[in-house]
């Protein structure tokens, strides 16, 4: 999904290998973070969902993890 975006942007800079490179280097950075923050909650957001959806449930995720004052 997320390269079908890309490709709907029509930016200059969005040709599919290179859309190709920034995933494969999101995921490899991912993947160093989570092996260094292993303690750290990493979120996965399902963007295809409709905008609301999403903000609902980022919020949701926000809500729960913000510490009490």
């Amino acid at each position: 999904m997320a390269r079908q975006r890309l490709k709907e942007r029509r930016h200059a800079d969005d040709k599919p290998e290179l859309i190709e490179e920034r995933l494969k280097n999101y995921h490899r950075e991912m993947d160093m973070i989570r092996s260094y923050y292993p303690e750290v909650n990493i979120w996965i957001v399902n963007g295809d969902k409709p905008v609301a959806a999403v903000s609902s449930t980022i919020e949701a995720i926000l809500k729960d993890e913000m510490p009490k004052p």
